[in-house]
């Protein structure tokens, strides 16, 4: 498309994970010409615990199954380990993927529709000249201008720094890694765990993948003393992780949210983590940064159709769409982890309740739904009995 000849690209993406991807290959498949810039060397590792969830992977909107792991149907929650409830899903929740595959299959259909990609690449600054139309982006050795630039570069957004976005951020914290045990020890781990009582205000994971275990912890506080001891001791009560031949672990801060802010400055918008759009109970948000990178295409099609380069309507429908049923979400973590042995006895034992709790991640329910279920069945949930059907 790229009429304004001052500028090198239609647009500009910061950041190659799945929104960044996503993204690209929406534009350039409308035949926009797209540049995606990524800081590390690709494919590259995210600390992560790679559930892909069912309604994430219908949002990517092209088939990525050969990075699958194993399917996400079964699954163990737990309170200090202890007291466990399985779940037989009669339909999967979602897939177990490693984010580096993930993420480079999708980069690569981004690729043949016509997007160009430059690794090791950091963004360092940003100028944002919105009445000369343009912006452009400044990396170590090259300067590039486009008429909209797209920061999906994360929970440290050099994009949103740089224009001054974001101001007010909910942060959690995650410890994740990869875990390699024997044949029998994987052959006992044939589900995800969610774990909670451990970790203040957050739960312990384990998913199993192809030929090992991604564990993890996760806290919705922004800082954990003794992070790492927390897992260690997670991994010592687990008999299924006793014995284990490897473990690599990174930390990494997570974007909680539910904050009526601005996700647009002149021609730059953000996408999911670099726009604080991740759930706030499970720290899921690879299912929001795929439904921000819809709805970016959308806005972004549209306004260099008409040539009027307004993102405000992008964050009027992300504030619309996504982060009303976020605040949902907070409460119900709020008031989960404040109490999490007596949340866990009330909704997590009461399987009818529960089997909710994984609608959410399939998609079949938004956390607002959910709230009103149990609302209305308070009183049926109090006394151990299952809940009328919604």
């Amino acid at each position: 498309m790229k009429e304004n000849r001052r500028c090198d690209y239609d647009v500009i993406i910061a950041g190659a994970g799945p929104a960044g991807g996503v993204l690209a290959y929406e534009l350039a498949s409308q035949g926009l010409e797209v540049l995606v810039l990524e800081k590390e060397k690709l494919p590259r590792y995210k600390p992560c615990g790679g559930g892909l969830t069912m309604k994430a992977a219908k949002l990517i909107g092209f088939d990525v199954s050969e990075v699958y792991d194993r399917s996400m149907a079964d699954a163990i929650m737990s309170y200090r380990n202890k007291d466990e409830i399985i779940f037989k899903g009669n339909k999967p929740m979602g897939w177990m993927v490693m984010r580096d595959k993930l993420d480079y299959a999708i980069l690569q259909r981004a690729i043949i529709a016509g997007a160009k990609v430059i690794d090791t690449t950091p963004v360092m600054d940003v100028k944002d000249y919105d009445g000369a139309g343009l912006v452009k982006v400044l990396t170590k050795d090259e300067e590039y201008r486009a008429q909209i630039l797209v920061g999906a570069d994360g929970v440290n957004s050099t994009v949103s720094n740089s224009v001054g976005l974001r101001k007010r951020k909910r942060i959690g914290v995650a410890l994740a890694g990869e875990i390699f045990v024997d044949d029998q020890a994987m052959s006992r781990q044939d589900y995800a765990q969610f774990d909670f009582g451990n970790v203040p205000k957050g739960y312990a994971w384990i998913f199993p993948k192809k030929n090992h275990l991604s564990i993890g912890v996760f806290s919705s506080e922004p800082k954990v003393p003794k992070l790492k001891s927390i897992l260690m001791d997670f991994i010592k009560m687990h008999e299924n992780l006793s014995g284990y031949k490897e473990l690599r672990t990174a930390g990494h801060l997570i974007p909680l949210g539910g904050i009526d802010e601005t996700l647009h400055q002149g021609r730059v918008l953000l996408l999911g983590d670099a726009g604080g759009l991740v759930d706030p109970f499970w720290g899921e948000g690879i299912y929001y940064a795929l439904e921000s990178a819809k709805i970016a295409s959308e806005v972004i099609v549209g306004a260099l159709t008409v040539g009027d380069i307004d993102l405000r309507l992008y964050t009027e429908k992300v504030l619309q769409e996504i982060v009303p049923d976020f605040r949902y979400a907070r409460i119900f973590a709020q008031i989960f982890y404040a109490f999490p042995w007596l949340s866990f006895k009330l909704i997590v034992e009461n399987q009818s309740v529960s089997n909710l709790m994984t609608s959410i991640l399939r998609g079949d329910l938004t956390y607002k739904g959910y709230t009103k279920i149990l609302t209305k069945n308070i009183f049926r949930i109090i006394a151990g009995k299952p809940i009328n059907n919604p």
